[in-house]
């Protein structure tokens, strides 16, 4: 595609530049003015209109012109990949919130129960649980739900 690009681009330069041929002007029998790059008959009175020269075109600046559009495709893609990645990223904190909520939730609701005795720790072992740290789990739960529950 950019090789394509170029080539319309530099074709361009070129043939602009071949085909500057001479223009004649004249009015015919019939009082129409004509514009041709065909010369008139001898006997015609004419004015041959010299074209302006092509604007200078750098190899710098067909360069710039063929990359342009390429340069703002690539910051378009670029924003697209940023994002989606904030939005996985957001998605993915969303994610964690409601699992920590869940967790919380369901602790809050096992140790309010008055004949919890025991508990299963994250290591799958059961321990015995006295009042004093039911009360100290139930107190981390009921926070870790005020930050993750909202």
């Amino acid at each position: 595609m950019l090789l394509h690009r170029l080539s319309v681009v530099i074709s361009g330069i070129l043939i602009s530049a071949a085909i500057q041929a001479d223009v004649y002007r004249w009015v015919d029998e019939n009082g129409v003015t004509v514009y041709s790059q065909v010369p008139p008959p001898a006997d015609v009175q004419k004015k041959k209109i010299e074209a302006p020269p092509a604007p200078p075109v750098t190899e710098k600046e067909a360069w710039s012109e063929v990359n342009q559009p390429w340069k703002k495709m690539r910051d378009r893609e670029d924003l697209i990949k940023e994002q989606s990645t904030a939005d996985s990223e957001q998605l993915q904190k969303q994610q964690a919130r409601e699992k920590n909520c869940e967790t919380a939730q369901r602790t809050i609701e096992e140790l309010s129960n008055a004949d919890l005795k025991f508990i299963r720790k994250s290591d799958g072992t059961i321990e015995r649980l006295s009042a004093d740290e039911r009360r100290k789990q139930l107190s981390k739960a009921r926070e870790m739900e005020k930050e993750h529950c909202k």
